[in-house]
């Protein structure tokens, strides 16, 4: 089945992804009917060691682009993330954000 590349087809490729530890995962291929087949998330590398006034700028960043920033995603032709990707996101920026204290 030809599924046209949009937002939507990209989300629903990571409606259903297993989200490890690491956050290394792929949604290349995803198994829902509605998913484009060549989607991938787009990652951002962070130091372990950084600055904590760097690191707590950071920390806001990341959580204001996983809550308030998802408005405009779309807009800017980035698919929304899921929920349990965001939740992942948000349980590794508290560990990273507890290290900084």
């Amino acid at each position: 089945t030809f599924i046209k590349p949009s937002v939507e087809t990209v989300t629903a490729a990571a409606e259903n992804v297993e989200v490890p530890d690491d956050m290394r995962m792929s949604i290349v291929n995803s198994a829902h009917k509605k998913a484009y087949p060549i989607s991938s998330f787009t990652y951002l590398l962070v130091p372990q060691i950084m600055p904590a006034d760097k690191g707590k700028n950071l920390v806001e960043f990341i959580g204001w682009a996983i809550t308030e920033g998802q408005a405009h995603a779309r807009q800017l032709h980035y698919a929304p993330l899921p929920a349990k990707v965001v939740s992942k996101i948000q349980s590794t920026v508290k560990v990273f954000q507890y290290k900084l204290n």
